[in-house]
Order: C-alpha cells, then structure tokens, then sequence
C-alpha cells in the first residue's frame, strides 16, 4: 500500500512539473544576451520632474544600472536613458563559464525586472521628487555578436533624439515643432534662446554607460567605440 501512495504522490507530482516545464524556454548559450527593462507608465510617473532633464531621475537611473550590472553574473555593456536599461551579458569568457539561471528566459525576465524595481525604488524613496512605487517589464533576447554594437548604437541614437526633442519642448508648443527636424531644431533653440544642445553634460545629451570598471561620466558614443566594444565582446581566455 506504501508503494502504491507513493507512485502516486510522484506521479502527481511529475505531472505537474511536466505542466510548469511546458513553456520553459533558453536562450542559446555563449551567444550575446540583451536584457532590456522598461519602466510603466513613466509618462505619468515622470510628470513631476524638472523639464527637459531631471536630475533626481538621472541619478536613480543610474544607481539602478550600476547596480543591475554589478549583481547581475556576466553583464559587461549596461546602458540607461530615458525609462529603459539595456544590458549585454557574456557567458564565453572561459570554458567553464556558466550563463545567469542557465539562460532560463523566465528567470532572467523575472529577476531582472524584480532588482531593477526595487533598487529603483529604494533610491527614490530617498530621492524626491520621484515616488518609490516605480514598475519595469523585461524583455530578453540573442543577437549575434557582430549586432551588439548596432544595437547599442540605436538605442543611444534613439535617446539624442528624444533629447533634442525634450529641450525643444521647453521652449516651443508642438504646432511650433511640427515639421521640424533635429538638426533645425538644435540650430533653432540655439538661435533663439542661446542653449547649445552640443554643450549640454553628457548624460543628457547620451544617456548613462557602464562599462567593466563602472559608470562612464565623460561623453561616450558607442559608435566611435565599435574597435574597443568588439574586442570586449570577443576577448576570453580560453587561448
């Protein structure tokens, strides 16, 4: 009778595993990984910011990406603007290298959405006027290594547009705007109001990098850094 309880209890429980295991996905191993968080509703959660740029948000943003890329195993790229963090994880420095949770796509989505909110919000508990209830998705995805800088490139070229954009709007309503293109926009608030775009600090012109040795303060273009990003990329030491 003891036997046949325990059959059942065990394959009950399999049954059930079986169930969970159903849409448990991997992402391909020593293969680059883009981790990408996005916060909720920030057009909303951002209304009582300092416009174009806030310091407060700047500062949380970037203690949420240093933090996410030093806890995180195998980051070695993070990069931060707007509501969004983007990382580039690594897991063929040597052989025996491991991916974070075995490349377990619900794992990484999950984990990294969960440390993301809550050093988030534990820095703008502190930090006003910035409200401690802050929410991030993650999404999760390979790119081959020679698309890494490309993608970095387009998220950072992304970000100069919104930010030329944002300080436009300081100063002009969108029928002002409308029609107009980054580069006549830059020229056109220079003009008009005397603030050079080009002369702004470089968190607001490019948003926050990380690169292995911590945050980046000076100005840094992932574009004219591909030879240096490649070989970040491509260095192991298995040779």
């Amino acid at each position: 009778m003891r036997g046949i309880t325990m059959t059942i209890k065990k394959s009950l429980g399999d049954r059930m595993k079986g169930y969970e295991n159903i849409p448990r996905h991997y992402l391909m191993k020593r293969t680059p990984v883009i981790i990408r968080l996005d916060g909720k509703a920030f057009h909303t959660y951002t209304r009582s910011c300092k416009k174009p740029y806030d310091v407060s948000l700047h500062y949380t943003r970037s203690c949420a990406l240093e933090y996410l890329c030093t806890n995180i195993q195998g980051v070695i790229i993070g990069y931060a603007q707007s509501d969004e963090i983007s990382l580039v994880l690594k897991d063929w420095q040597t052989y025996n290298t491991s991916a974070w949770f075995d490349n377990n796509l619900q794992k990484l989505v999950s984990i990294s959405a969960s440390m993301c909110t809550m050093k988030w919000n534990s820095v703008a508990s502190i930090c006003g006027p910035l409200s401690p209830n802050a929410v991030f998705d993650s999404r999760a995805f390979n790119l081959p290594k020679e698309e890494v800088v490309n993608y970095l490139i387009w998220r950072q070229q992304d970000w100069e547009r919104n930010s030329i954009q944002m300080l436009a709007q300081s100063f002009y309503s969108p029928k002002q705007m409308h029609g107009v293109n980054c580069a006549q926009l830059v020229t056109k608030v220079e003009q008009e109001h005397g603030v050079i775009w080009g002369n702004l600090e470089p968190w607001k012109k490019q948003g926050e990098v990380w690169l292995p040795g911590g945050l980046i303060h000076e100005r840094y273009l992932f574009k004219d850094n591909r030879v240096d990003l490649d070989n970040l990329l491509n260095t192991n030491n298995e040779d």
